[in-house]
């Protein structure tokens, strides 16, 4: 899924005004614009998909008093990745596209975004998708450095070695984790399992 590994908000259960209310009341301003013939059709319809983005970005019952500003550079990258992977189905050239989504991925990074690690790996999947292999490692490198367990880190770290031709950085990262996972209590033996597993494949 596009949005796949966006950390989980829990639903709201308050009175807030959420997402999904705010962009309804947007739109429904918008179409007394309509009706009153001060705004196109095709203006109101581009207003309801970007609305559709917001709202797969944040979550429909997310509430709006709970969004930081973090949230919003997700939202950029995130709105980066649904033009290049559209510039791809329509046969363009996406990467231009990826490439803006890791930039934004990175400044998201930069401001203080939480979950590290994920966001790591969503910028490292577009440097790969933009061509950008070593970029790729750098950002896998801190994923990896940041929290070793989820095996994705080291499926997608394997891939941008493979592409850049230096598998030493990887090498080292997965004899490190190997020593941390192992310290852990408890030891948890499904992440161990996958480090030995690339570890094998690398020797």
């Amino acid at each position: 899924a596009l949005y796949a590994g966006r950390r989980p908000r829990v639903k709201s259960t308050g009175d807030g005004l959420t997402i999904r209310d705010l962009c309804n009341h947007f739109l429904t301003a918008r179409q007394r614009k309509v009706d009153a013939n001060e705004m196109t059709r095709r203006s109101w319809l581009e207003y309801k998909q970007a609305c559709a983005y917001i709202i797969a970005g944040f979550g429909k019952d997310r509430r709006v008093d709970d969004l930081a500003s973090d949230d919003f550079g997700e939202l950029r990258a995130m709105l980066e990745q649904i033009r290049a992977e559209d510039a791809a189905a329509h046969g363009r050239d996406a990467r231009p596209h990826w490439a803006r989504a890791a930039d934004a991925w990175q400044q998201a990074l930069l401001h203080g975004a939480k979950d590290r690690a994920r966001l790591q790996r969503l910028m490292a999947r577009a440097c790969l998708a933009a061509g950008d292999p070593q970029r790729a490692a750098d950002a896998l490198a801190r994923a990896a450095e940041s929290d070793p367990e989820p095996e994705e880190t080291w499926m997608l770290y394997h891939q941008a070695v493979r592409a850049t031709g230096d598998p030493a950085p990887l090498q080292n990262h997965l004899h490190a984790a190997w020593g941390r996972l192992r310290k852990r209590e408890p030891v948890p033996h499904d992440a161990l399992a996958a480090v030995a597993w690339h570890l094998a494949v690398l020797y």
